[in-house]
């Protein structure tokens, strides 16, 4: 690739000519170039079939999407179709010149200010398909696409992006096919193509420490000057080999965390985002400044020890949380009962409320009983006025649990008048996959005035401070040596170790199958499928799907949402299946729909588990009416927060609700220490009773 230095002369005026017809992604252009061994080295581990960089460390898909997060263009437009008859004769023409011009001829027009707006942006164009975008071994540029360049105000119509990733991997496959004769002739051997975008893919998935460069996009913004060729020395090895350092564990496409050109609204959310993620390492760093977290495999906190011991013990029941109420002359205080800001212990997280609600949660309903006639109601309590100062608190009830009774009553109460005036009348949910007429026929999806630019992006969740311990307890435990592969979750047979429950939910960690696979069981466990009609497939379901049928039999048939999360090129995505909607659900917080990720497998999905249902069980299903659909979900900020998401889409999606509502990226360090420590707690895990 030839040095790109034109943009950078351009005057002002015709910079503002170029702006106009949208291309101002080119005058970002700012690379040294790409050193050929380095590149072709790159292209060497190209996998023509399947558009992946094959590495020892993984595999980096190359796609339309990644190119132009690259570099800056959009995909969307009419497509370039290649026309070359009179394309010479009519460029030559249109620039007022006697001979088709070189590049290097053409470059020397953009300096002198003798063409006018339209012949500029023509030339400028010329110029970077034929250094940049598309080139190849001729100093000419190429009539392949000058003909689609004449006609100025028509240029930003097309898809340039798709026509230069085809360009790319057309050029790939020439030079991997040239290459054995070349070799053997001892001829040189060039790659054409935008050796920039293989270049600038491959280095973003390289572990350079402290030294990678910052996460925006496009790329063509953050890899400028002589970077790439920095950066290639780092990684360079011997002669023309590279690969000298690790790639990175997560590799898969990029987050979808900012868009394609970098916006003010954009900036200011990722200054949020980067500023909240400090202050909890912040506030995590100073908890572990604690001597109980000064070491490694420090032992426990003394309340966690003591909730421990109290469950191991069998004449101990599970301890709950106690309130202390004090009677005076100026009426009655629960002591601690609605003041946030103080949290009082609690042994056990299966007592705490739903932390969703955890400023209501915190206020307690106390029933006085007494043998008195006369009473008076002061605010939540019931009160005699010849009472003693001694009563008795016989039970508490959370704000969150009176919410759920008093909803379950109305929810009795409608059925119950539904049945009474009309037999024909159904519910809205299914039994058994019997089909609902009267339901309705499609997904709940947000209005328009919950997504972007609306989108509420507050945090939803909270947790504790005793949950904050425990937590980093586990990442500090899953880096110890001599305790990381002691089991710390027995789901009956399914288990957790240490080290995989800390590297999962450790901050900046990615879930792992035994951990994913842990949840699926513990959802299953607190739900069973006889009575919320779901059932939690493990994430290895596909290599022992017939396995999985036999054992899930019994109720499989009679379950109106089946789950699936799936780990396909290390990304994680749920596949569900709504038997009364009858439609295949996708849920993912990365790849939308329609993207080259889901059409690759969107049909193996369909058919594999088709094939298998209607083979391992009695109730035959015609999948061919199911229609596939991608619902509108919390999209992910980072590149390691897809399994966590997945978790909250198994265990809060209902096709009747929208997931936008409950939960945004903000939460998921939220989620990381929750989850960690609703798992580790469960009364389901053998280990912690």
């Amino acid at each position: 690739m030839t040095k790109p230095s034109v943009p950078c002369l351009i005057p002002g005026d015709k910079k503002s000519v170029i702006c106009n017809h949208g291309f101002s992604c080119f005058l970002d252009i700012d690379c040294s170039g790409v050193p050929s061994r380095f590149s072709q080295w790159i292209a060497d581990h190209i996998d023509v079939n399947s558009n992946d960089i094959v590495l020892e460390g993984g595999c980096i898909n190359l796609s339309v999407d990644s190119f132009c997060q690259v570099t800056g263009l959009n995909n969307s437009g009419d497509p370039v179709n290649v026309e070359s008859v009179g394309v010479k004769e009519a460029f030559t023409s249109f620039l007022g010149l006697s001979e088709f011009p070189t590049i290097k001829q053409l470059g020397e027009l953009l300096l002198q200010d003798v063409l006018s707006d339209d012949q500029y942006f023509v030339c400028f164009m010329a110029v970077v398909f034929a250094s940049f975008l598309c080139p190849n071994s001729s100093t000419y540029p190429s009539t392949k696409y000058l003909g689609w360049l004449l006609v100025p105000s028509q240029v930003r119509n097309y898809n340039w992006a798709l026509f230069g990733f085809n360009w790319f991997m057309l050029s790939v496959k020439k030079y991997l096919k040239d290459k054995p004769k070349v070799l053997s002739s001892k001829s040189n051997l060039t790659l054409g193509g935008c050796t920039y975008y293989q270049a600038v893919m491959y280095l973003d998935f390289v572990d350079f420490g402290v030294r990678s460069p910052c996460g925006y996009f496009p790329r063509l913004n953050v890899w400028r000057k002589d970077m790439i060729k920095e950066f290639a020395q780092y990684d360079w090895k011997q002669g023309p080999e590279y690969g000298r350092r690790n790639v990175l564990k997560d590799i898969y496409m990029m987050a979808d965390m900012f868009a394609s050109s970098i916006e003010p609204l954009t900036s200011v959310r990722a200054g949020e985002f980067v500023i909240s993620v400090l202050n909890r390492v912040k506030a995590a760093a100073e908890m572990l400044d604690d001597p109980q977290f000064s070491e490694s495999g420090a032992p426990l906190p003394a309340d966690f020890t003591d909730s421990m011991a109290a469950q191991e013990s069998p004449g101990n029941a599970k301890p709950a949380r106690t309130s202390e109420c004090i009677l005076n002359d100026g009426g009655v205080q629960l002591d601690g009962c609605c003041n946030s800001d103080k949290t009082e212990k609690v042994d056990d997280p299966d007592a705490i409320p739903d932390l969703n609600n955890f400023a209501n949660s915190e206020c307690t309903t106390v029933v006085v009983n007494s043998d008195c006639t006369n009473s008076y109601d002061i605010g939540m309590f019931m009160l005699s006025p010849d009472c003693t100062p001694e009563v008795q608190i016989t039970g508490e009830r959370s704000f969150a649990d009176r919410c759920n009774q008093l909803s379950n009553e109305g929810d009795v109460l409608y059925n119950s008048f539904g049945n009474s005036t009309s037999n024909n009348f159904q519910s809205a949910s299914s039994s058994a996959h019997k089909k609902n007429l009267y339901a309705p026929r499609r997904h709940v999806a947000p209005s328009h005035f919950k997504l972007s630019p609306f989108e509420d992006d507050r945090l939803k969740s909270h947790t504790r401070p005793h949950q904050v311990k425990y937590h980093s307890t586990i990442v500090c435990l899953s880096e110890d040596a001599t305790v990381q592969y002691n089991k710390a979750i027995d789901y009956v047979r399914v288990y957790v170790t240490i080290w995989s429950l800390g590297n999962s939910f450790k901050f900046g960690g990615r879930v792992d199958f035994y951990t994913m696979n842990g949840f699926c069981r513990k959802l299953s466990l607190d739900t069973p499928a006889t009575k919320c009609k779901k059932n939690f497939f493990f994430s290895t379901m596909a290599k022992t799907m017939k396995k999985s049928f036999d054992s899930a039999r019994k109720f499989i048939t009679k379950c109106d949402l089946v789950f699936m999360p799936c780990l396909h090129r290390v990304h994680w995505f749920v596949f569900a299946v709504d038997f009364p909607g009858e439609c295949f659900i996708v849920l993912d917080s990365y790849f939308r729909e329609g993207s080259d990720y889901h059409n690759s497998i969107k049909n193996r999905l369909m058919q594999n588990f088709s094939k298998v249902w209607n083979e391992e069980t009695d109730k035959q299903v015609d999948f061919s009416t199911f229609r596939f659909e991608h619902p509108i979900v919390p999209m992910q900020s980072n590149t390691d927060g897809c399994g966590i998401f997945c978790m909250k889409f198994m265990q809060l999606f209902n096709p009747r609700s929208h997931l936008k509502d409950k939960f945004t990226f903000r939460d998921i360090n939220n989620f990381r220490i929750q989850i960690c420590n609703e798992m580790l707690f469960s009364h389901h895990n053998l280990l912690s009773m």
